[in-house]
């Protein structure tokens, strides 16, 4: 997402025929804000709620390492299923646009994860010691 955000600023002082670059920009803002409410709400919230508070997993460097690796097998995942599911994708090596998927918007991928389970594991903390002033 990251990687797209960056090439449509680029593309601003040069666009490609056809190609709405203030478009795809709004379109990549609003796709990615999408995605992070999705995983807030049918991730992150429910695992704040089964979760024991006391278990080392709401520790700021275990979330993030677990989101960091989140991040970039969500979008082999979506690579997986984006060739299942068009035909009209004629690839002659599947591996190779599969890994193609995921190492080179990889990074972008995984700090995006990262930075989402820092944030998930310091607002768990911050509403944990909320509630503890308030009884």
């Amino acid at each position: 997402m990251l990687f797209c955000l960056i090439m449509c600023l680029l593309s601003l002082s040069k666009p490609a025929v056809g190609i709405n670059p203030w478009g795809a920009l709004l379109l990549m803002g609003v796709g990615s804000g999408v995605v992070v409410l999705v995983v807030w709400l049918v991730v992150l919230v429910p695992m704040a709620l089964f979760i024991p508070d006391q278990s080392s997993f709401w520790k700021p460097g275990t979330l993030t390492l677990i989101g960091a690796i989140a991040g970039p097998l969500i979008v082999c995942g979506g690579a997986i299923y984006q060739l299942r599911s068009n035909p009209t994708i004629t690839i002659y090596d599947p591996y190779q646009y599969i890994l193609g998927g995921v190492i080179f918007p990889g990074l972008p991928s995984a700090l995006i994860g990262g930075v989402t389970g820092m944030i998930a594991a310091r607002l768990h903390q911050w509403w944990l010691k909320k509630e503890a002033q308030t009884q």
